[in-house]
């Protein structure tokens, strides 16, 4: 009985790794997936202020 349990203690705690690295490369693609998307909205807010400055200057020289 108290093998029996050993065993399947051992089993649980070998899932509950394999779930919790599992957990963690999620964890890690999505702190990878949010840095991508804070990058790219960056690079757009950058380049739509850049273009809006380009034109109001452009309208400003004409």
């Amino acid at each position: 009985m108290g093998r029996w349990y050993k065993i399947r203690s051992r089993d649980g705690d070998r899932h509950m790794r394999r779930t919790t690295e599992r957990r963690t490369e999620a964890m890690a693609w999505d702190r990878r997936i949010d840095w991508a998307v804070r990058i790219l909205k960056r690079w757009f807010w950058w380049a739509w202020v850049t273009k809006l400055k380009n034109t109001s200057s452009n309208e400003l020289i004409t």
